[in-house]
């Protein structure tokens, strides 16, 4: 075993139980870091197998009853765990994918292998934390968690940040250090695997798609195939073609500027640190690296941040007071129109800029972040209510979006709706109060606005 295995600063320890000497596995529970490659929660499970002589045992449980995800979520998480039962079986690791709840699952599988250690990826949003916290308490082996999907670690911003201002700051010291390229680590005592376990391997995990009822109300789409190879191909093909003109195009919605990484690092499919060093790592180009590595790393933690440390980061309350109660004090303007949840759903009213962001999240799974800004506050601006809009918002993001159920995603309606990470704007106006309007004039002279609507009327 690693001496400095709890001194790592992506390493949180959740049971004070030692590493077990009469162990016969290490068993690596995959939950958010869905991928074999660059993975630091995965490495370091094998460095552990390896130091104690053991073999590991990859383990996925796919969850019957999480009734927040939908067939468009499923279809392409599953597209990516067929990749990473391939690349399991080249390195001689079984996958091992149990439909069942993770904690149930996990403690059964545990105590009939008699692991030495398991070693888990971190999940800030809620429901990952109390599956770890569950856990915990009914392991009989020592259980850590790795920070896999993040550059800086987490663990080293010891409260909630108030802006990406003062994110910045502390995160660009720690950069250097943690911004460094991987490399994969090999398993060497496979072969002590026992049988049973071998045959165990799943080699195709979307075959286990019709053992779920999700809801098959919201298609998959055509635009993202899921898995590792597929973000890597996707981002090669934007640094060849679209990189150098980044930091203009970015924010253009008609034009085809970003990454559209977003869904492969929402499931953990690609490393976010990879990408950041290869940008890093590339001739020239310095305001589209800064540009981009200020999305990839500063704005992404800060999101991560925010959802460690405000468990109330999927409602109006976790944003700023100044904010909660400017909002509270215009609850009863009067609003220009109202419209209800089926109404935004359908994309029927009366801004065709907004209703074609919503056909684009739709039928692609995907919205640009522009228009999600200018989405979200127009969300507040018809709704009675700035709670009601924070909970139309997140239902419609987290429905239909690839890159729902996300740190990025709550913060962004956090800071559409409630201010968080912004200041507050004067003069007051009716509904915002201080909180940053958008208008419909503004914002459609700042692109080809129509352009992108007939793209998605």
């Amino acid at each position: 075993m690693s001496k400095n295995l709890y001194a790592n600063p992506r390493v949180t320890q959740h049971n004070r139980l030692p590493i077990k000497h009469d162990g016969q596995i290490v068993i690596y529970w995959m939950q958010r870091a869905q991928r074999i490659t660059n993975n630091h929660a995965l490495n370091l499970a094998i460095e552990q197998a390896n130091a104690l002589h053991l073999p590991l045992v990859v383990y996925f449980a796919l969850d019957p009853a999480f009734t927040s995800g939908n067939l468009r979520h499923l279809h392409f998480m599953l597209q990516g765990l067929d990749e990473v039962a391939s690349k399991a079986k080249d390195l001689k690791i079984p996958f091992i994918l149990d439909v069942t709840p993770p904690v149930s699952g996990l403690t059964k599988f545990s105590n009939q292998q008699n692991p030495a250690l398991i070693v888990g990826d971190e999940n800030p949003l809620n429901y990952a934390m109390q599956w770890r916290k569950d856990l915990a308490v009914t392991l009989s082996c020592s259980f850590v968690t790795v920070d896999a999907d993040v550059v800086v670690p987490t663990s080293l911003f010891f409260k909630e940040e108030y802006s990406a201002y003062t994110m910045r700051r502390k995160i660009k010291q720690w950069i250097p250090s943690f911004l460094q390229p991987m490399k994969d680590v090999v398993p060497v005592f496979q072969d002590k695997l026992a049988e049973l376990l071998q045959k165990r391997h799943v080699h195709r995990p979307s075959a286990l798609a019709d053992q779920l009822d999700v809801d098959s109300s919201v298609a998959p789409v055509v635009q993202f195939i899921g898995g590792t190879s597929q973000a890597t191909k996707r981002f090669r093909r934007f640094m060849k073609e679209t990189f150098a003109k980044y930091s203009h195009l970015r924010n253009k919605p008609e034009a085809e500027g970003t990454t559209r990484i977003s869904p492969y690092l929402h499931f953990g499919q690609v490393s976010v640190q990879q990408l950041a060093y290869d940008i890093q790592t590339t001739t020239g180009l310095v305001e589209a690296k800064e540009a981009l590595l200020e999305q990839l790393i500063v704005r992404r933690e800060v999101a991560i941040n925010y959802v460690t440390h405000n468990p109330l980061y999927d409602s109006l309350k976790g944003c700023h007071e100044w904010a909660q109660k400017s909002l509270n004090k215009h609850m009863s303007d009067l609003r220009p129109i109202v419209y209800l949840y089926e109404d935004f759903e359908q994309a029927n009213t009366h801004d065709p800029l907004w209703n074609a962001a919503q056909v684009q999240m739709v039928t692609e799974g995907w919205m640009h972040g522009y228009m999600r800004m200018y989405w979200a506050k127009k969300i507040l601006e018809w709704t009675e209510t700035p709670q009601e809009a924070f909970h139309i918002a997140i239902t419609l993001n987290d429905k239909y979006q690839l890159d729902g159920r996300d740190p990025n995603g709550y913060t962004g309606v956090a800071w559409a709706i409630g201010g968080k990470h912004d200041r507050p704007w004067g003069p007051e106006r009716q509904i915002f109060g201080l909180v940053r309007y958008m208008s419909y004039e503004s914002t459609r002279r700042k692109f080809k606005s129509k352009l992108y609507i007939q793209q998605y009327s």
